[in-house]
């Protein structure tokens, strides 16, 4: 099995406390390794597709001052972390009842005290720097996978050192155009509002959420008439001018059947009949991981496809369609598709 590694970081005391949760749960996970079991995944959810993962922590302590907002940062300029699956900030958040996982960082100090170093700062914490970042990793996928009751979404992560370390390391990520290390930041509560063993605990899940992509199910309707196949072309998003075969995700619980005839529906205007089943392609993109399953499908009447989803539909005879710029997923499909005698 496959190990990740983790760095997992926390602070020191700071504010007059002897503690910080965040250093004793790192310092506790630190130079450990073990299997962590994610359960049972549930179909069109989106959750990660691996429930049984091995992690590897390594765990770093931060100073609460402007040299341990910019520790990991530096790490990561100088190709530090390069053997590294993900990033995990953990931070103490002393008014909370409940942990919380920061989906952005930004680029403002708000200090309401000094820092461990005595500094006070009410400025942007890089030059011409984004007003925001995002985290590498979507704090709604990490919640769908067994803890939308445990960890609350903030967009906010403070003005303290906290947030200056989080954006400080996403600003590095994207400077590096390191896009292969996730990275996101868990603001912990007090040890009397959650025991340590179940932020310990809600640690390691996240763990090994993180350090794979996010993972959908997608279904895709072939029309045939006789030699020609329905292509279509994408309108707006990431793939844009793409071709592809229409179809879409799976929801929650859903059936292939149902889902195929709703997308259909939903982009083509079309009523449909899923015949048989056709071909199953797993494909891995840098920010998600796809398992397509395409079906021959049957329309009524004879409407011209809707253009909702696509700027164009299509009807293509089978030796030409590797000459059209495909989706890069459903290219094994186009491959597939002229092997047929």
């Amino acid at each position: 099995m496959q190990v990740r590694r983790i760095l997992l970081t926390g602070f020191e005391p700071f504010g007059g406390l002897s503690e910080n949760i965040s250093w004793q749960i790192a310092e506790f996970l630190g130079g450990t390794s073990s299997i962590v079991e994610l359960g049972p995944r549930e179909s069109g959810s989106g959750q990660a597709l691996h429930r049984s993962i091995c992690v590897e922590w390594v765990a770093q302590c931060l100073s609460v001052d402007e040299a341990g907002s910019r520790t990991i940062a530096e790490m990561i300029s100088t190709g530090g972390l390069d053997e590294f699956s993900a990033i995990i900030h953990l931070g103490l958040a002393r008014d909370a009842k409940a942990p919380r996982i920061e989906s952005q960082g930004l680029n403002k100090n708000s200090f309401k005290e000094a820092d461990n170093s005595g500094r006070e700062s009410n400025e942007c914490i890089i030059e011409n720097g984004p007003d925001t970042i995002p985290c590498s990793v979507d704090a709604n996928h990490v919640c769908r996978d067994g803890l939308a009751s445990i960890l609350e979404v903030s967009h906010d992560a403070g003005g303290y050192v906290c947030n200056e370390t989080l954006y400080r390391t996403l600003h590095a990520l994207n400077m590096a155009e390191n896009k292969q290390i996730s990275c996101t930041f868990l603001h912990l509560p007090p040890s009397n509002e959650m025991a340590f063993n179940s932020q310990l605990n809600l640690v390691k899940r996240v763990s090994a959420i993180v350090v794979q992509p996010p993972h959908i199910e997608v279904v895709g309707a072939l029309f045939r008439n006789e030699n020609q196949w329905m292509v279509s072309r994408r309108a707006s998003g990431k793939h844009a001018g793409l071709w592809e075969f229409p179809g879409g995700k799976l929801e929650p619980g859903e059936a292939v059947s149902d889902a195929l005839i709703r997308e259909c529906d939903e982009e083509l205007g079309w009523a449909i009949h899923p015949i048989r089943f056709f071909e199953r392609i797993d494909y891995v993109y840098p920010h998600v991981s796809v398992e397509l399953e395409f079906w021959i499908c049957k329309y009524e009447g004879d409407a011209s496809p809707a253009l909702r989803s696509h700027t164009e539909h299509r009807w293509v005879d089978k030796e030409d369609l590797h000459l059209l710029n495909w989706l890069e997923a459903d290219i094994p499909l186009v491959e597939r598709i002229q092997s047929l005698d």
